[in-house]
């Protein structure tokens, strides 16, 4: 027997929109998706977070669904059809609508030179980028993620995928923000030759569905603000507690900026 059931739209780049869309920012999605019922309610849903879907590929097949399974713990179980995203590509693009002043870029299943023709159209267009890759990315490995560094301001992994990459020791050559999550355990952020550290909150967890994802728009949507990468720490930290404290992995995301009084609960250090 399950105890509740929640039906909900998911996904890296539509988790972040929510966050980046609520607090303000004109926000599209550029994906891929089915000309079936959940992809029309997919769309809909997307528009009541305020989130622009005009950029949104939907082609005949069905749109990518899964099946979550989550423990009292907050761990979870989860089950993929990947759908028509499964094939997403550069014609998905709209290349000459690519105008934002940042572009955060989610998995996209392992195709790597997509995102290297992503990351170098925008950075031609002086287009600031944020990735968050997947572990397919991941295992093309650092020669392969080396050219793209140079292009980016911010990459977003957890400890794993860190772990995978390699990244760690050569955060130091990058000019970049580099942000390793790491669960209970907290957050890193580096720049240059700078370290900060941000413990975790206490908090309830209900579903750890979406916390990375949370996380890392909360994160980019105050460096976008504030320019102050101590704070940004925070304000992720505070987007990802709100997340996995209910079911699904939009309702939690934070809709106003939190207060210096709230920001002052996250710890941050520099090491």
């Amino acid at each position: 027997e399950v105890d509740q059931m929640t039906l909900t739209s998911g996904g890296g780049a539509t988790n972040a929109a929510a966050t980046f869309a609520a607090l303000g920012h004109d926000t599209h999605v550029v994906s891929r998706i089915g000309n079936d019922s959940p992809g029309q309610g997919l769309v809909s849903e997307l528009k009541e977070y305020k989130i622009k879907t005009g950029l949104i590929n939907k082609i005949k097949g069905q749109t990518a669904y899964s099946v979550i399974m989550t423990a009292s713990t907050g761990e979870r179980t989860v089950l993929v059809h990947r759908g028509v995203s499964a094939t997403f590509s550069a014609k998905d693009i709209p290349w000459n609508k690519l105008k934002a002043d940042w572009l955060y870029i989610t998995s996209l299943g392992g195709n790597l030179a997509l995102v290297k023709r992503i990351v170098k159209a925008a950075y031609e267009k002086n287009i600031q980028v944020a990735y968050n890759p997947g572990m397919k990315e991941i295992a093309k490995g650092y020669g392969a993620f080396k050219s793209l560094l140079p292009m980016l301001s911010v990459l977003l992994m957890n400890q794993e995928e860190a772990d995978a990459l390699g990244i760690d020791d050569k955060a130091m050559e990058q000019n970049l923000i580099l942000v390793i999550t790491d669960g209970s355990n907290g957050s890193h952020a580096f720049f240059g030759d700078e370290h900060w550290f941000a413990k975790a909150g206490k908090s309830k967890v209900v579903s750890r569905t979406g916390a990375g994802d949370a996380f890392g728009s909360g994160f980019v949507s105050s460096l976008i603000k504030n320019d102050d990468i101590p704070k940004a720490l925070r304000f992720g930290t505070l987007n990802a507690q709100s997340v996995i404290a209910s079911i699904g992995a939009k309702s939690g995301v934070l809709k106003k900026n939190p207060s210096a009084k709230e920001l002052a609960k996250i710890k941050v250090k520099k090491i």
